[in-house]
């Protein structure tokens, strides 16, 4: 996964298959393609079984192995709920999960692609301190309880050792992206890494799980940073002004109110370097006038401050629903 590619939180948008089943078309972003050739993988999300309030959920890759196989506590978007199993596309497992209202709670068992356990931590469920646009969410931070390399041995034990941090790469092989010291399940001390992805060395230093300061090199430049390797972006003024934003330049499609259409429509679109806003796609769709409005208010939003990865600007994706609901009479 590019790490200067961040979406601050993931949605989809369905096709209607069969009587008891949805089965969607996606890319890696979770945005929806017309069909199987385009994607890069096949989601089906199937009735809940008896005595079950959970849809099942089926993930493809497009050689027809599985992917995921997890629950969900909604179809659109999936909510995962319980015990959740991912899989590489050489079909041995990736890691074994356990989601609570869609976010990563308890045990999760990380593998190799030889079957190896790679690690073993323990996820914590918080509130995020850093609100997203239009969205209420829970997020967890993990301790690394155990950790092995690729031959079975031991490199963290209880909670304290060495710990490398791995990537799938297109070739089905792993590759270390960073290595450091854990102290009680928590980074500690002096951390070391590369992403490939961007050709960027980077070393960090921490202190009881919280990144202190970081330092990286891309191509002979030096950049620093503090708090995160990612910021997001942010619309000037926050979150408030970008509500008033959107209250002043919607316009309801008149055929809509007519029609009595109200939704959500949700939207993906990438914040450059420059804060500029491009690429905006639909990955959930409300009708095509609703989707064309919100299309427009978008692409006519001023600039945003743009996101940093490892302390230099850097172009990030984001995803914001924008409800549209009519006044009732």
């Amino acid at each position: 996964m590019r790490l200067f590619l961040i979406t601050a939180f993931l949605v989809t948008s369905s096709v209607c298959f069969a009587q008891r089943q949805n089965v969607y078309f996606l890319k890696e972003d979770n945005s929806l393609v017309d069909n199987k050739d385009s994607a890069d993988f096949i989601r089906v999300v199937s009735e809940p079984d008896s005595g079950s309030r959970l849809f099942n959920v089926i993930e493809y890759y497009p050689n027809g192995k599985k992917k995921l196989i997890g629950r969900s506590k909604t179809i659109d978007p999936v909510q995962l709920e319980g015990v959740c199993l991912t899989f590489y596309k050489n079909g041995r497992r990736k890691t074994s999960e356990n989601y609570e209202d869609g976010v990563l709670s308890g045990s999760v068992d990380e593998y190799y692609p030889n079957g190896q356990l790679l690690a073993r931590k323990e996820y914590i469920l918080k509130d995020n301190v850093e609100p997203k646009l239009h969205y209420k969410y829970k997020t967890s931070n993990f301790t690394v309880q155990q950790a092995f390399d690729s031959l079975g041995t031991v490199t963290v034990k209880d909670g304290n050792g060495i710990y490398s941090g791995y990537n799938e790469n297109p070739i089905n092989n792993l590759k270390i992206t960073e290595e450091g010291p854990i102290k009680n399940g928590l980074r500690s001390g002096i951390w070391k890494g590369v992403d490939k992805d961007i050709n960027n060395i980077f070393e960090e230093v921490y202190e009881n799980g919280e990144l202190i300061s970081g330092k990286a090199i891309c191509n002979g430049v030096t950049t620093t940073y503090s708090k995160s390797r990612i910021e997001l972006p942010k619309f000037s003024g926050g979150e408030l002004d970008f509500n008033r934003y959107l209250a002043r330049s919607i316009k309801y499609p008149a055929k809509d109110r007519e029609n009595n259409i109200q939704g959500k429509v949700i939207l993906s679109f990438v914040i450059s370097k420059d804060g500029t806003v491009t690429d905006v796609k639909i990955i959930r769709s409300v009708s095509d006038g609703i989707d064309s409005e919100a299309l427009r208010v978008l692409k006519n939003s001023p600039k945003w401050i743009p996101g940093t990865a490892y302390g230099s600007p850097a172009k990030i994706r984001y995803s914001v629903p924008i409800s549209f609901a009519l006044a009732r009479q």
